[in-house]
């Protein structure tokens, strides 16, 4: 007798169902004895029941995980030839080799030499992807384009960003900058890498190439990360690079490689809950080789995620996972509320995902959690002490727990300057609801800033180039409509995800370890999604290539897992082939673009010509600080003829013609720099200084005032107008100019907000700014003001800058004399006191003047037994001082409240020395 094996129709739209033989009745008596001759059981009268010949469906083989394969192809060739199965798993592991590379990508010796490689290989690597979709559409791959709302979201995005463009040039005189080019470059490729996936990634076992490509990623940066951090030279590569901050592996700053990392470690817990699934139905073998090595790698992503201190990322990674249990949940109750079948004979199924109770679970799931976080936690627990800690850098030291306590500390400066950019990037969405242009957050920052005073993260040499928040940047820069398309793209992303689950929940037992994995597919992007938003609410990882490229592909995974379990039409039909034309176009598109980007035989495409300019840049800059000038002017002219839309280049110039001598050039290659940027305060400080060093008081003021609007408080452009006023006899004005800055510096400093990490250019500036108010103090012989400034400038202390103790000695004593002369001309004595006597002490053996300065101020303040033996001193010093003290006793004496005995008798004394 012979069983009938029923196995559904493969359909490539929605991904094949798991076709295991499910057998009818009469195949369990394969399980019952047989039926021998004489068996009483042949005597039973059988129903009479009329047979309809029936056409066995034939086996087909099955792929991992119990998936169907076998249908056949368009040109006739069956699908489950080994060409076949290499031909549709090419795409998928190329995308999955792209993530590891674009993980690991640096080009040491250039200015951007971590962020622009990446940038190039993912638009090569989108490129070659979309030449390779439309080849094996050519060749008869029945791929489709799904359209869903995901999709028109993206697409909405994608236009808004177009739009950005058009806009763009009316911020940076009329040009597209290299900025905005950069933003284009890179969300397109980005959008052809999600276009990619939902065309290519047709089968649940694809998902493994991106799944294992995520975790191998994260497994290069953590590795290097680590290997940093301990110095552990055989986890570095050959070829080193400097880094930003330790351990900043192959992005050379931890916060941007924390910022990859959080995105990536989901597909750690993929790989983990499929190898829990396995092991509560008894699959231990093939479990343990999934767990343990997936236990091994989120273990190391989390140690080094630990390393990073980057709270931006610990919540991303936090939201992450509150934003995975959300989906399940809500996925979860939609399969609970979901009606029942009409077939009586199907009842719905209540597996959910993990197809067993949850009692079952929590070893195993009690066991993961100690073999990852548990293990993570503890040697982040002991890292402080087994670790140097940078200088300077203090959140090293610290664990987890103690960083996560410190992000709530709203009261520091951190997070007063945090604030006043989020300040100013919503004023810019106000005041420009269609967006300033792609890439022009930097130059309208300065245009809407809220806070221009005492405001150490906007200065000549601090301009900050990115919102550290990207929601407002994107809205920023894209607009209303742009922020409206990315909400819709995370709202997306959420209900796929929650309707994935739902659709897992509610899968055939059959079918239920392909729709479970696909479920756990969604769900760990979902979290990589979270984790990056999370991060972008206190960085930009939206303005940088590889977790741009993450944030897509983890969109795409969504919609692939949305299509895969998606219900199957009717009637069941196989996708047609595309046309001729349309393969043909897509080759086209994928071929054209790598050309245009790599260039065709000998000719430099677009990355070849940025990555000239870009040396170019690198090299310039180098040789100019060396003073090496002429050849700097050489090597940045190659970089302005490849990339004369980046400010940066006409800078680096205009220092290398001013260096020359050729000031006048560098004034107009300065002035090009602003026609990009036109709010760059450091151009417009270096146009005053140049145009006061020729002599152009029309330009130089110009400038002044330019700069002094954008920020009315920098002391370097003061500095510039002060030096000009104390030049020509403009005493009165740079007086006043002065006088309003003292108070608010001096309440700066004594708020404790100074930057610690100034460098000396703050205090430099300070202090430049109050030798020319003393100057002015004296020349007007403004006691008040001179007196109040000399002591401000003795606050500043003497700088540590490499001189003898002795130097520093003296420029101290001299300091004291004249504030201590300041006082007593002003009528207070008794604060004169301190500094004559300070200034008398560092004198030593010599100074006899400082010696009759501070006898003198002790008979002011009628101290006349010191002030006799004082008169010894100096006179001793210099017999020149006795007349000199005499007549100043005269001067003591006419003043109102002395005792003109003592005086007198003071005065007969010094004249017996």
């Amino acid at each position: 007798m012979s069983c009938i094996v029923w196995a559904p129709q493969a359909d490539d739209d929605h991904g094949d169902p798991q076709t295991a033989a499910a057998r009818l009745d009469c195949c369990a008596a394969n399980s019952a004895p047989p039926v021998r001759a004489g068996d009483p059981r042949l005597n039973v009268a059988q129903p009479k029941v009329k047979v309809e010949p029936v056409k066995p469906a034939p086996a087909r083989p099955t792929g991992a995980r119990g998936e169907a394969r076998g249908a056949t192809g368009a040109a006739g060739r069956p699908d489950d030839d080994a060409l076949s199965g290499l031909l549709e798993d090419a795409v998928p592991f190329v995308l999955g080799a792209l993530t590891v590379v674009l993980a690991r990508v640096v080009t040491p010796n250039i200015r951007d030499l971590f962020q622009l490689p990446k940038q190039l290989y993912l638009a090569d690597g989108a490129a070659l992807l979309v030449a390779m979709v439309g080849v094996l559409a050519w060749l008869g791959r029945p791929y489709r384009f799904r359209t869903t709302p995901m999709v028109w979201a993206g697409v909405a995005f994608i236009a808004a960003m177009g739009m950005s463009l058009v806009v763009a040039p009316k911020h940076t005189g009329g040009v597209l900058s290299i900025f905005a080019r950069y933003d284009a470059h890179r969300w397109i490729a980005a959008a052809a890498i999600f276009w990619v996936v939902i065309v290519a990634v047709r089968r649940a076992r694809q998902l493994w190439y991106l799944i294992a490509g995520l975790v191998a990623g994260g497994l290069v940066v953590s590795l290097i990360g680590i290997g940093e951090q301990h110095n552990i030279a055989s986890l570095l590569p050959e070829k080193r690079w400097s880094i930003i901050s330790k351990p900043g592996s192959t992005f050379g700053n931890r916060n941007m490689a924390a910022q990859v990392v959080v995105a990536m470690l989901p597909a750690c817990y993929v790989a983990i809950a499929v190898a829990v699934r396995w092991l509560v139905h008894g699959r231990y073998a093939r479990a343990i080789a999934l767990l343990a090595p997936s236990a091994i790698a989120l273990d190391l992503l989390l140690y080094y995620l630990a390393l990073t201190v980057t709270r931006s990322a610990y919540l991303g990674a936090i939201l992450g996972l509150v934003a995975a249990a959300s989906a399940w949940a809500v996925g979860m109750l939609l399969a609970r509320r979901a009606p029942a079948s009409a077939d009586a004979s199907q009842p719905r199924p209540r597996h959910g995902l993990m197809g067993s109770r949850f009692t079952a679970l929590v070893g195993p799931v009690a066991g993961v959690i100690v073999l990852t976080g548990g293990v993570a936690l503890v040697a982040d627990h002991y890292k402080p002490q087994s670790e140097e800690v940078d200088s300077g850098d203090a959140k090293r030291g610290k664990t987890v727990v103690q960083l996560l306590q410190s992000f709530f500390s709203f009261g520091s400066d951190h997070y007063r300057w945090r604030f006043g950019m989020l300040a100013s990037s919503w004023e810019a969405m106000k005041a420009e609801p269609l967006g300033g242009g792609a890439g022009n957050w930097r130059v309208m920052y300065p245009k809407y800033l809220t806070i221009r005073e005492k405001n150490e993260m906007f200065t000549i040499a601090k301009q900050p180039i990115r919102a550290h928040n990207d929601i407002l940047q994107v809205g920023s820069e894209f607009g209303w409509h742009g922020l409206l398309a990315l909400f819709a793209l995370l709202a997306c992303a959420f209900w796929f995800t929650a309707r994935t689950v739902a659709r897992a929940a509610q899968a055939p037992e059959e079918d239920s370890d392909r729709a479970a994995f696909v479920s756990f597919a969604a769900i760990g992007s979902l979290m990589g999604i979270a984790a990056i938003m999370g991060d972008a609410q206190a960085s930009f990882p939206l303005q940088l290539p590889v977790p741009t490229f993450l944030f897509c592909l983890h969109l795409a995974i969504i919609a692939v897992a949305d299509n895969l379990l998606a219900p199957a039409p009717e009637p069941r039909e196989r996708p047609k082939p595309w046309p001729t034309w349309a393969a043909a176009t897509t080759v086209a598109v994928g071929i054209v673009g790598l050309a245009f980007l790599e260039g065709f035989g000998s000719s430099n495409g677009l990355h070849g010509r940025w990555m000239i300019a870009e040396r170019g840049f690198t090299d310039a800059r180098n040789l100019q600080k060396r003073g090496q000038a002429s050849a700097g002017l050489v090597e940045i002219g190659k970089a302005i003829e490849h990339n004369p839309d980046d400010f940066q280049n006409h800078f680096i110039e205009a220092l290398c013609l001013n260096s020359l001598g050729r000031t006048k050039e560098a004034i107009d290659s300065l002035h090009r720099s602003l026609a990009l940027y036109p709010n760059l305060l450091n151009a417009w400080v270096n146009v005053a200084m140049f145009s006061a060093r020729i002599g152009d008081k029309v330009r130089m003021n110009e400038a002044i005032d330019k700069a002094l609007a954008l920020k009315p408080d920098d002391l370097i452009t003061l500095n510039v107008r002060l030096n000009d006023y104390n030049a020509t006899g403009r005493h009165a004005e740079a007086l006043g100019l002065v006088a309003k800055q003292v108070p608010g510096y001096e309440a700066y400093r004594a708020s404790g907000r100074w930057p610690e990490d100034d460098g000396y250019q703050l205090l430099g500036a300070y202090k430049q700014t109050l030798n020319h108010g003393i100057s002015a103090a004296r020349k007007l012989a403004r006691q008040p003001e001179l007196a109040e400034w000399l002591i401000a400038l003795d606050g500043l202390g003497i700088p540590n800058d490499g001189r003898s103790e002795d130097s520093k000695r003296i420029e101290k004593r001299d300091r004291a004399a004249d504030i201590a002369e300041a006082l007593r001309r002003q009528g207070r004595f008794a604060d004169a006191l301190a500094w004559s006597r300070l200034a008398a002490e560092l004198a030593m053996n010599d100074r006899g003047d400082l010696k009759r300065l501070y006898a003198v101020t002790l008979a002011h303040n009628k101290r006349y037994d010191d002030a006799r033996r004082q008169c010894e001193v100096a006179v001793a010093i210099d017999r020149g001082e006795r007349d000199r003290l005499s007549a100043a006793f005269a001067e003591v004496k006419a003043a109102a409240g002395q005792d003109a005995a003592a005086l007198d008798q003071l005065v007969a004394h010094v004249q017996t020395l």
